[in-house]
């Protein structure tokens, strides 16, 4: 029986040949691949991305590059989404890592609001500030949402799932010092996680220092199921499902 999987965050535009990644990807099971958009000057380069067999969009302006967003950016946003097909919004939220910052929060509540208003789910970067990304989703209506790279607390944990959100496991969750992740991917609800590599960035335990990849999606399901005591079957079956009722498929 051949296992699929969906890799619910990656970076396939920053590849040089993202048609090769994609087929590697697909040898390996991973018939689906979701790319979250960083800023507006990239998102040619993801649209030509989504146009592969199996690849789909996600625009967004991300935190990391709030320097980078200009002031109409977010209006061109909405035309994006409006005329290019996106399974979400982002990736987008707050990272706290360098500083909070009125611009920062401003640019991931208009974010919101345009999700809500287009009934799309937000794919969420939450670094050093995820009581912060929860609170002003709570403020905009808790949007459906999923938390790429979790890895808060349990009362962070039971938050998420409180607002409806989910969460996107990776190669953070394979490494020996992951200990209070893998307690809480262990029995964390079978219907609120998403499979995600964020490739290029992130390598799974044992690749360090090489580039990230879709195609490893498969060896995340593998890491969660050893975790869970399910089967990998189990991990394909319920993941597809997640990600069919997440981005509406």
């Amino acid at each position: 029986m051949t296992l699929t999987y969906t890799d619910s965050h990656c970076h396939l535009d920053w590849f040089a040949d993202p048609a090769a990644v994609t087929a590697e990807a697909a040898a390996a099971g991973v018939a689906r691949i979701v790319i979250a958009a960083t800023t507006r000057a990239h998102w040619a380069d993801v649209a030509r991305c989504a146009a592969l067999p199996g690849v789909y969009a996600s625009y967004g302006l991300h935190p990391l590059y709030q320097n980078a967003h200009q002031d109409d950016d977010l209006h061109a946003l909405e035309n994006q989404i409006r005329t290019q097909p996106s399974v979400a919004i982002g990736e987008c939220g707050l990272d706290f890592q360098n500083g909070d910052s009125a611009a920062q929060r401003a640019t991931f509540a208009a974010q919101i609001d345009i999700a809500r208003r287009h009934r799309l789910p937000l794919m969420l970067h939450a670094r050093k500030s995820l009581d912060a990304v929860l609170h002003l989703l709570q403020r905009g209506g808790n949007p459906r949402f999923v938390i790429h790279s979790f890895t808060g607390s349990d009362v962070q944990l039971a938050r998420i799932f409180a607002q409806g959100g989910y969460i996107g496991i990776g190669g953070t969750s394979t490494y020996p010092r992951a200990a209070r992740l893998q307690r809480q991917l262990a029995t964390v609800p079978a219907g609120r996680y998403l499979l995600e590599t964020d490739a290029p960035d992130q390598p799974l335990c044992g690749r360090q220092g090489a580039p990230n990849r879709p195609a490893y999606t498969a060896d995340v399901a593998a890491h969660l199921a050893r975790l869970r005591g399910e089967t990998p079957a189990t991990i394909s079956a319920q993941s597809e499902n997640n990600a069919n009722t997440f981005f509406n498929w």
